[in-house]
């Protein structure tokens, strides 16, 4: 059962923004008393790869109550050990001790080891599926977001770039595809039929890190520069303290230093002056939900997430996003841009109409108001046909907004269409992840031949 088609026809990876709604994924039924609810899943290769992140995990639990939980896919018997001779499962009984410990720093609770094996470095997120197994590993990834729940999935960068471990890049795949499969009750309906496992639609998905340029110190996250500017790029200071009184930064070392076996016992001690304590970035990738892109908040990633939105705003549960036939256009050329509108599922939408915001110089032709009321639950269409004009410069990518006003609040949101033609087919969601993933140099990467 090959379930990639998760990752590529849902295009538009969409930013949000404008008054955020509640990104509250579906609310789920009544579950057992003892059941996990997360509201982060952060789905990784090998224990330590969710080091950078914990100085944020640990801000948004301490603050805000947010609880986290780590997808590690293998358990790192196949890396080295600088403090000893243990090597394979011994070694990767060893480093998950290390897992649990450095994310514990973070009050991180929740690991899951899914057990795939830890094979030798390579660059290549094909032969990390292969070995892996595809769709076993992606259902186990699915089971966990339908058993948790989690507003927000994070992972990794899933492109080819110069450096990128392929089996960071497949875990960050497979999260991608985790994200939309989870939602679908066609994609592994047994854990529907005999598991008692319900769809489930987290709010938004993210990958570490930003492409581009900043500053450290408490303006970072608003000092960072994309270097595509249609990214949305969230940037978490990490100078903020702890109730222990430590920085963030000063825990976050304190947590690298528990994988001794990967000889990150001696890491330098975090910086104390604040100017020089770095943010943590986190590029938005897809989202079901609005936000307010302007928000640089340590909880700006949470708003509409985790945390209640703005008021005004639609209500919980209701969803808003695009979706696009293409995105490489040529000046003067068009394409079907359709708006999804999602009721909550206790609550209908009345008198729901859709206008979008285009690039200067841009048309678009459609009917904006959805036919009737949204129903409890469900979902409505309304199309668009957007023409490019016949002189737009080439080589460009923009982004296309959809505003969604009701008779209970307004949202909008702004999408990222990707329209280049630098960046061509299979990798339609190429534009957010880097270019990198359609360049002819990096098409070897995307399959594996023995």
């Amino acid at each position: 059962m090959r379930l990639k088609a998760f990752l590529l026809p849902t295009a538009l990876a969409l930013a949000l923004s404008g008054t955020p709604a509640v990104a509250l994924a579906a609310p789920s039924d009544a579950r057992p008393t003892d059941a996990v609810d997360l509201d982060v899943l952060f789905v990784s290769a090998h224990p330590d790869d969710e080091a950078g992140s914990l100085a944020t995990l640990g801000q948004w639990k301490e603050k805000h109550g947010a609880k986290a939980g780590v997808v590690t896919i293998t358990r790192g018997e196949g890396g080295g050990n600088a403090v000893g001779l243990e090597e394979g499962p011994p070694l990767g009984i060893i480093r998950e001790r290390e897992e649990r410990t450095a994310i514990g720093r973070a009050g991180v609770e929740n690991l899951y080891n899914l057990d795939r094996v830890d094979f030798w470095y390579t660059a290549s997120a094909p032969l990390s599926e292969q070995i892996w197994g595809h769709d076993d590993t992606l259902a186990q990834i699915v089971r966990v977001i339908r058993q948790t729940r989690p507003e927000i999935v994070m992972t990794m960068n899933p492109s080819p770039t110069p450096g990128n471990h392929g089996n960071h890049q497949q875990a960050a795949r497979f999260a991608a595809e985790a994200f939309h499969a989870a939602a679908d009750p066609k994609a592994f309906p047994e854990q529907v039929t005999r598991e008692g496992l319900k769809p489930f639609r987290a709010a938004k998905f993210l990958r570490t890190g930003g492409t581009g340029s900043s500053s450290t110190g408490p303006q970072c996250a608003t000092g960072f520069v994309p270097a595509v500017p249609t990214d949305q790029v969230f940037g978490i200071w990490e100078g903020a303290r702890s109730a222990g009184g430590k920085t963030w930064a000063e825990v976050e070392v304190d947590a690298r230093r528990d994988y001794v076996t990967q000889g990150w016992a001696n890491t330098a001690a975090a910086p104390t002056d604040p100017a020089k304590i770095r943010c943590d970035f986190y590029t938005l990738v897809d989202s079901r939900v609005p936000y307010d892109p302007a928000d640089t908040s340590p909880e700006a990633i949470l708003r509409g997430s985790v945390l209640p939105p703005a008021a005004g705003g639609l209500p919980r549960g209701t969803e808003l996003y695009l979706t696009a036939d293409r995105f490489d256009l040529a000046p003067g050329q068009s394409v079907e841009v359709t708006a999804h509108v999602r009721a909550p599922r206790n609550r209908a939408l009345t008198s729901p109409r859709v206008s979008l915001r285009l690039p200067r110089g841009w048309t678009a032709v459609g009917p904006g108001a959805v036919r009737g009321a949204v129903p409890a639950g469900k979902e409505r269409t309304v199309t668009f046909t957007v023409t490019v004009p016949a002189g737009a410069d080439t080589n460009e990518q923009h982004l296309v907004g959809a505003s969604l006003t009701t008779g209970q609040g307004t949202a909008v949101r702004t999408a990222r269409s990707g329209w280049s033609p630098t960046c061509a087919a299979p990798w339609s969601r190429c534009p957010r992840w880097g270019c990198s993933a359609a360049g002819p140099a990096t098409a070897a990467t995307r399959s594996w031949t023995p």
